[in-house]
C-alpha cells in the first residue's frame, strides 16, 4: 500500500497538467522500485490500455485485475492509468510472494 501512495503522488506532482506519456509509466514504476523486466512489461500494458489497446495480451491475468478496478464511467483517462499501474505493482508483489514460497 505504501507503494501505491508514493507512487500516486509522485505520478500526479510529476505530471500534473500534461497528458500521460511512457516515459511518465516509466518513471512511475522506477519511483517505487519495479525491476527492470517488470518495468517493461508494466509499460508496454498501461500504455496499450491507455491507448485503447483491446488486443493487448497482459501478463498472468493482469488483464481481469484491472479491468475490475477500473470503472470507465467515472475514473479519468490519467486516474485509470494510475489505477492500472497499481495493479501491475500488486501483480509483482504478489509475483514475488509466490515465487518465494514455491523455493521454500
Amino acid at each position: 500500500m505504501e507503494a501505491l501512495v508514493r507512487m500516486a503522488l509522485l505520478f500526479m506532482e510529476h505530471r500534473r497538467s500534461r497528458s500521460l506519456s511512457s516515459r511518465d509509466v516509466l518513471y512511475a514504476l522506477r519511483a517505487v522500485g519495479t525491476d527492470e523486466e517488470r518495468i517493461r512489461d508494466g509499460r508496454r500494458a498501461v500504455m496499450a490500455y491507455v491507448g485503447g489497446g483491446s488486443e493487448v495480451v497482459f501478463p498472468r491475468g493482469l488483464d481481469q485485475r484491472v479491468r475490475a478496478l477500473t470503472s470507465p464511467k467515472n475514473i479519468r483517462l490519467q486516474k485509470t492509468a494510475i489505477v492500472f499501474m497499481a495493479a501491475v505493482l500488486s501483480w509483482s508483489s504478489l509475483d514475488a510472494c509466490t515465487q518465494s514460497e514455491k523455493a521454500s
